[in-house]
């Protein structure tokens, strides 16, 4: 067109709408690389095993996406008005958002009843936990981002239910190894061997009553 204009002398025609839409063109097509290979980390993610999980590459992957967005957003006028714009933002906030939950639940505190309890606070079933078999993909569904106060408490008290454990374990431990010590009974007349006797149990009471504080 512009040569046929040039050889016929007219005024070469502006088409800006054209331009406008290559140019919104160029930057679906740069979301869409983003877009894409996120996907398909997250896949590789996703089959990751519970007990094999690497904290730090999730990190570091989520940061990885989240500054390569950043810069879009600065080099290109206008590309946050874009709704796939937008969506990819806020899925990559939002998997970086669940990380510090997803570490939470990584404490070994975090067991069976707790992961039940987040499946109802999140309405989410992500079917029988077996920690062994347990994959990323399962933890994903649960969108973790959403309820991040509600996984934090859990989280939490797991960490406290397993103290409690703990104490009373060594408590349980401690008795165990509790005696009382006793003597021979003798007649003070006679000398005569009578039985045996417990002797003062106030150290035993003493004990008791520490534990029972501490329980």
């Amino acid at each position: 067109m512009v040569l046929s204009e040039n050889l016929f002398g007219l005024p070469i025609s502006q088409f800006d709408e054209l331009i406008k839409m290559e140019n919104e063109n160029e930057k679906f097509t740069l979301i869409y690389e983003i877009f894409k290979e996120n996907q398909e980390r997250r896949a590789e993610w996703a089959v990751i095993t519970w007990q094999r999980l690497e904290y730090d590459v999730l990190e570091s992957g989520a940061n990885e996406f989240d500054k390569q967005v950043r810069k879009l957003e600065k080099s290109q006028k206008d590309i946050d008005k874009l709704h796939p714009f937008i969506k990819l933002k806020a899925a990559i906030k939002g998997f970086k958002d669940s990380l510090p939950l997803i570490r939470n639940l990584t404490d070994p505190a975090v067991i069976e009843r707790h992961w039940k309890r987040i499946m109802e606070e999140t309405g989410k079933d992500i079917g029988e936990i077996n920690l062994k078999t347990f994959t990323l993909s399962k933890v994903f569904e649960l969108e973790l981002q959403f309820h991040e106060e509600k996984v934090t408490e859990i989280c939490k008290e797991a960490k406290e239910e397993k103290k409690n454990d703990e104490t009373i374990s060594k408590i349980d431990d401690r008795w165990k190894s509790y005696y009382f010590e006793v003597f021979k009974h003798m007649n003070k007349t006679t000398n005569e061997f009578k039985g045996w006797a417990i002797k003062s149990p106030d150290e035993v009471r003493e004990k008791i009553e520490e534990d029972i504080l501490l329980l």
